[in-house]
């Protein structure tokens, strides 16, 4: 989706504007062939412990954030993908404890320790996606990737032209 990196506002008017964008969105990319899931934000939630206003009043920008992620967002993509495919709130993540595939469970969202207490979060090894940039590395060398059950983003310094 269109968001990356900041704060988001969860006011109904802001929420009714980004349901029917995503609405449009989706039916205008969803038959296109590499689409083959649908991702909320980039970095997202990671970006909630960048700034010192989610940092002090975690709370209020965890409900903004399943407001408009899980409660706006999720439901107006899943409805409008003839195809089906996932959808992640952000990415990267430590992803969901549980989901309401049968449309009835409440979502329950892996948000792991405090946020900044734990030193990879959310980019947890162990569950999720992870963002990997490593400018130092040999990127030939496999030994200097991180342990992860995807990396759903990758960079490395590239030879000169």
């Amino acid at each position: 989706m269109i968001f990356a990196c900041a704060l988001y506002p969860r006011d109904g008017h802001f929420l009714d504007l980004v349901r029917k964008e995503v609405t449009q969105q989706v039916a205008r990319l969803a038959a296109h062939p590499s689409i083959v899931i649908w991702g909320g934000s980039n970095e997202n939630e990671y970006a909630m412990q960048w700034f010192n206003l989610s940092r002090v009043n975690r709370d209020l920008y965890v409900a903004d954030y399943v407001k408009l992620y899980l409660d706006t967002i999720r439901p107006s993509v899943l409805s409008s993908d003839p195809e089906g495919r996932p959808f992640v709130d952000s990415s990267p993540s430590n992803g969901l404890i549980s989901s309401d595939l049968d449309g009835r469970s409440p979502l329950v969202k892996r948000w792991g320790d405090a946020m900044g207490d734990a030193p990879d979060y959310p980019q947890a090894p162990s569950w999720g996606d992870r963002h990997y940039y490593n400018y130092n590395a040999d990127c030939e060398d496999p030994s200097t990737y991180p342990l992860a059950r995807f990396i759903s983003e990758h960079g490395s310094l590239s030879a000169p032209n």
